[in-house]
């Protein structure tokens, strides 16, 4: 099969030997030899034919997607052979030598994701820096993979499909999986992962943002009280202020009330002690005192009516001395009873 040349066997019929490999759909398989391997079609009915079993295919050669292939093929079945061994590669070599189309390959690679929700199942894996994908060639009632989580570590045997550009050249690959027992989990996937970091990562973001936030609003409370703790001790201040000043008002409108009576009350004595006075005598005696100045002594002694007046006067006079009246030496004695020596005035 590694010398098969479609252009210079066109149109002739070409017979080709080997293993089954793989077996697709529309009555479609892969041979493979000990040097590479073929995709033949046939119209014939394919039924009882399993993969290992080794075959002789006469076919019309064709240009495939990137190795020859064999058309309208008759095929006879010789019995059950083994399987050619895989060969161990890895998908960098894959694209860079693009040896290994249709053959049998083996290789590890890092499970990605898997899709299970489709006609068949189908795994995307990375090598390195090649993503590439795994399909399952069994139908939905044959055993599927288990679901290992993404990140795990898997090893693959499977027919290497490769997909070329318009210049042949290599540019992806996907292997073909006859079943779930051609997937061997290596290593499962740690617990941990970039996704538990991601959403580690981003719940710790809210936290820190509702944190802050929490504290951008505790502060403004904080303040707000303050404020107000401020306004409330400048009021209390204000009050307490004008309540000492009612208190020093309260204390001098008290004195000044007491004082007040006191001044009301002596008022009012004086007043009574007037009313109750005989100035009005005093005021005669001073009057009948002035009516006779040069002639006082004998007015008062010898005339009747000054005697009378002057008696009359003094007895209803409020003032406190006694007078003594002399006609010897034509003197006028007034004085106290403890002090009878007074004084005289001349008539």
């Amino acid at each position: 099969m590694a010398t098969f040349d479609p252009e210079q066997l066109a149109g002739r019929r070409v017979k080709v030997s080997g293993v089954v490999t793989l077996l697709l759909s529309g009555q479609r398989f892969v041979v493979q030899d000990k040097t590479a391997g073929i995709r033949v079609s046939t119209a014939t009915d394919l039924a009882g034919l399993q993969v290992g079993d080794a075959v002789e295919v006469l076919g019309f050669p064709a240009i495939g997607d990137f190795s020859p292939c064999l058309e309208e093929a008759t095929v006879r079945r010789t019995g059950p052979a083994p399987l050619p061994r895989p060969r161990k590669t890895t998908a960098e070599q894959i694209l860079a030598q693009a040896t290994n189309d249709l053959l049998l390959v083996e290789l590890r690679a890092q499970l990605v994701q898997s899709i299970a929700h489709s006609a068949r199942q189908r795994l995307v894996l990375q090598d390195g820096p090649v993503i590439f994908s795994a399909h399952l060639q069994s139908s939905s009632s044959a055993p599927q993979l288990p679901p290992w989580r993404s990140g795990s570590i898997v090893r693959l045997c499977g027919v290497c499909s490769i997909q070329g550009n318009e210049q042949r050249d290599p540019e992806s690959f996907r292997l073909l999986l006859n079943g779930a027992r051609d997937v061997v989990l290596v290593t499962p996937a740690p617990w941990w992962t970039l996704r538990h970091t991601l959403i580690l990562s981003t719940g710790l973001g809210l936290a820190i943002l509702l944190a802050l936030a929490w504290i951008h609003l505790l502060h403004q409370q904080v303040r707000a009280q303050t404020e107000l703790i401020r306004r409330n001790e400048h009021e209390l201040r204000e009050t307490s202020r004008q309540a000492g000043m009612s208190e020093v008002a309260t204390a001098v409108l008290h004195n000044v009330g007491n004082v007040l009576t006191s001044v009301n009350v002596t008022s009012n004595l004086m007043a009574e002690y007037l009313s109750r006075s005989k100035m009005g005598s005093l005021a005669k005696a001073v009057t009948l005192l002035q009516q006779h100045p040069g002639e006082l002594g004998p007015f008062l002694t010898d005339d009747p009516a000054g005697r009378r007046r002057s008696l009359r006067a003094l007895s209803h006079s409020s003032l406190p001395p006694t007078l003594w009246l002399s006609r010897s030496g034509g003197r006028f004695w007034s004085g106290s009873s403890e002090n009878l020596g007074g004084r005289g005035v001349r008539s």
